[in-house]
């Protein structure tokens, strides 16, 4: 009498062969999945530096309270962004401990391990007369994811005349 049937060896070598198949046709989904979630962090960085950058030059380049004087970072009294008033006030200025915050100093969740820095310098451009060393400002937004920076965005303010 002959035996008809799967023996224990050719099921589990059809179960090892189902799920090596199964593996690779999981693993372009993987990879899918992980650029979809990068491209969504790299939208967010972007989204936090351009509303830092935003904020920045909606400040007016010469300080009102002491015009003319042209000191990087916050003058004495100006311990938050609340209190910045002219765009050199954000020189210096990194959400390095507790992550992103908004404008009154909130942590923003939805930014998790996202930090933001600031660099303001005056510079000058091709052709520029001399003496006039603080007609331009460089200003650099840099967002960090962990230990990489993941957004710089860079935008040249002129001083109105």
């Amino acid at each position: 009498m002959r035996r008809t049937g799967l023996t224990l060896l050719e099921t589990m070598l059809a179960a090892s062969i189902l799920a090596f198949a199964a593996t690779a046709a999981a693993i372009p989904f993987a990879a899918g999945l992980q650029q979809t979630q990068e491209a969504l962090r790299l939208e967010q960085a972007s989204v936090l530096a351009e509303s830092l950058m935003d904020e920045i030059v909606a400040h007016p380049f010469d300080d009102p309270n002491a015009a003319g004087v042209y000191t990087l970072g916050p003058e004495a009294g100006e311990t938050s962004r609340t209190l910045f008033d002219n765009i050199d006030d954000y020189h210096g200025y990194s959400e390095s401990s507790g992550g992103a915050k908004d404008f009154a100093g909130n942590t923003i969740t939805a930014a998790n391990g996202l930090w933001r820095s600031v660099t303001v310098q005056y510079t000058t451009v091709s052709g520029q007369a001399t003496g006039l060393s603080t007609v331009f400002a460089l200003v650099t937004v840099t967002v960090t994811d962990g230990s990489r920076s993941a957004v710089v965005l860079k935008r040249l303010v002129t001083r109105e005349y």
